[in-house]
């Protein structure tokens, strides 16, 4: 049988070679001695319909012992014969159509098999013999064939379109495969539930984290199937940031930023300069001079974190200025990083002067003192704030303004009375009180005036004062200013004696750290002070004494810097806690204004400080002296003075 189709097969084909690829391949035996194996034959085509085939496959007989042979799933009612000679081990197969019906792509037959010795499936312990081994088309042609090699090795790679090395969610991974079989095809699994097939394959993730990528490959003769671990981080800040050009850059959840090369200094479109630390945008750290250091991430912004339950809340888009929520604080806060606000100060008449800024950023607290000189009576604040409160606090400032400061003579108060003055800022009796006083003596203790009397500083205080107090006038607690051997024994609430330790300070909108200490104790007039030495860096240092009286009150008697004297006269710092009130002012009602004086602008308050976080029961004071004008200080409860800022 197989000679005679041998002969119609010689005198009916023509040797040609079609693109179409056609594989015919055995697979091989595996197992132990003993067990069955079963060998099939493999066939597929791209194209060419076979329609005929004849093979002979040679084995081991010493390894191998035939058994049954079967016809496969590619057949299509064809015939199949088959000759055995086991001695030799050779098995010849022929497979004919009586109706020119065309294999199918998948098993042409299939060999059973006893295992005389133990084999490994890559043994090559069948084969064809290529001689006789012969295809045939519906067109009565001669197929050529090429043998399917088995997959032993397979090779996993990926590589991102940024840098290979630091794959992201905002890249996708682009993935190929290697191998030494053929035929084969390729199943990805990504790890996060996504599957697709092909040689090669690209994958955006959508969570930053550890994903193990599993590969399998696939032909007829088996699958073989090899995994790697793969890290994707969140968006890298260097890498994956929209390029605007210039050095700007931006992502949808940060806005738009400047990047100054070969720094982590960034610039915010609002937030202005930023110092970064960290790579990625799921885990950084910003220092600002709004907040400190904070930490932020892509899903967190523009939440801030300060601590581990400290929170500010960004007011995205907020620039001019930036607003931004305090969830310590309770309460919605102010800082400006782009333009300063300016002040038109104005003294008329030549009737005094005005202690006060000339410039601010919108959200900063604004202290104005208008003194009179001798022979003028201040009569009111004009210009966009009208008032006749002396010292002027303004809480909410936003824009540049003007204020003026009124001043009239000793003598046209003398005639005219309270109608020349504003005193809307007082109430109920005080109106009154200071509306007849006013009308019938031509001055009020509610006013300020240039021929009030000057505060007579000494050891054993002011003797108006003292007298006032012996007669009844005044309570025995008003600051009085007299001093002991104990005046260097420091124990305000508000200024415990402590080690050196960081002090914040605040120069324009920078934020910096410097040291507070006590240095030890000096005479001052007779006086004993305890020294507390102050250090901003190269900025500013200065040395204070500090003496407190017989009431708890706590004067700084004179501060040096570089020497010199930053102060006229003695100024009281701290009153005791029971009698300071927000507007508390260092010098006595009815007193002449002093050069050097102290405010308070918040009592028992809760203020921010960098490396303290919020902190409560503060005092918020601003201190005007002859070489350090509007220098703000914020001093703690049971820490000290914790936040100076320098004009």
């Amino acid at each position: 049988m197989n000679k005679i189709l041998s002969s119609l097969f010689f005198l009916t084909i023509l040797w040609c070679h079609l693109p179409a690829r056609t594989t015919l391949t055995p697979s091989q035996p595996s197992g132990l001695a003993g067990e069955e194996s079963l060998v099939e034959i493999y066939f597929s085509s791209e194209t060419t319909e076979v329609v005929g085939a004849q093979f002979t496959l040679q084995y081991d007989p010493t390894a191998l012992e035939i058994g049954e042979i079967l016809g496969g799933s590619s057949l299509q009612g064809h015939d199949l014969f088959d000759e055995q000679n086991a001695t030799s081990g050779r098995i010849s197969i022929t497979l004919l159509s009586m109706n020119n019906k065309a294999f199918n792509n998948g098993i042409l037959a299939s060999i059973s098999f006893t295992l005389l010795s133990d084999l490994a499936g890559n043994s090559d312990a069948i084969s064809f013999i290529e001689e006789e081994t012969l295809l045939v088309t519906i067109a009565g042609q001669s197929q050529g064939y090429e043998a399917m090699a088995m997959i032993n090795e397979l090779y996993l790679s990926f590589s991102s379109s940024g840098d290979a090395n630091r794959p992201s969610t905002s890249r996708s991974v682009a993935f190929s495969a290697d191998d030494d079989g053929s035929d084969a095809t390729y199943e990805w699994d990504f790890g996060d539930g996504t599957v697709i097939a092909g040689k090669t394959a690209s994958h955006t993730y959508e969570q930053a984290a550890q994903y193990l990528v599993t590969l399998t490959a696939t032909n007829l003769l088996g699958s073989v199937e090899t995994s790697q671990n793969i890290s994707i981080s969140s968006p890298y800040w260097d890498l994956d940031a929209i390029d605007l050009g210039n050095g700007w850059k931006s992502f949808d959840w940060f806005g738009r930023y400047y990047e100054s090369t070969g720094t982590n200094w960034i610039y915010h479109e609002n937030l202005g300069w930023l110092y970064r630390s960290g790579t990625t945008t799921d885990n950084t750290w910003l220092w600002s001079d709004l907040w400190q250091w904070g930490w932020v991430s892509d899903t967190t912004f523009p939440y801030v974190t300060l601590s581990v339950s400290d929170w500010l809340y960004y007011f995205s888009g907020t620039s001019d200025p930036v607003r931004y929520y305090d969830f310590e604080l309770i309460k919605w806060l102010e800082g400006n990083f782009l333009s300063a606000r300016t002040i038109e100060l104005t003294a008329a008449n030549e009737g005094g002067e005005i202690d006060g800024p000339t410039s601010f950023y919108p959200g900063q607290q604004l202290v104005f003192v208008a003194r009179p000189a001798q022979g003028f009576v201040f009569a009111g604040w004009t210009g966009d704030y009208n008032s006749g409160q002396n010292p002027l606090i303004i809480d909410d400032a936003r824009n540049s303004f003007s204020l003026e400061a009124e001043f009239v003579t000793v003598q046209t108060v003398s005639q005219q009375g309270s109608s020349v003055i504003n005193l809307d800022h007082l109430d109920g009796e005080s109106k009154e009180l200071a509306t007849a006083q006013l009308n019938g003596l031509g001055e009020s203790t509610f006013v300020s005036s240039g021929n009030a009397p000057v505060f007579e500083f000494s050891g054993k205080g002011d003797s108006r004062l003292l007298s006032a107090v012996n007669a009844g006038i005044l309570e025995s607690t008003v600051n009085i200013g007299v001093f002991d051997e104990n005046a260097a024994e420091i124990n305000h609430k508000h200024l415990p004696l402590m080690p050196t330790r960081d002090l914040e300070y605040i120069s324009g909108q920078s934020r910096r750290v410097g040291s507070c200490t006590f240095s030890g104790i000096d005479i001052w007039k007779g006086i004993p002070c305890l020294v507390m030495t102050i250090s901003l860096g190269s900025e500013y240092t200065e040395d204070r004494k500090l003496a407190q009286d017989t009431l708890g009150n706590v004067w700084m008697l004179d501060s040096l810097s570089k020497g010199n004297s930053l102060q006229q006269a003695p100024t009281l710092l701290l009153p005791v806690i029971d009698s300071i009130v927000d507007g508390w002012k260092s010098w006595p009602t009815g007193y002449v204004i002093p050069p050097d004086h102290a405010i308070s602008t918040g009592v028992e308050g809760k203020v921010r400080v960098g490396g303290l976080g919020a902190l409560e029961n503060v005092i918020s004071l601003t201190l005007n002296r002859k070489d350090a004008p509007g220098q703000k200080e914020i001093f703690a409860k049971g820490i000290g003075l914790v936040q100076i800022s320098l004009p």
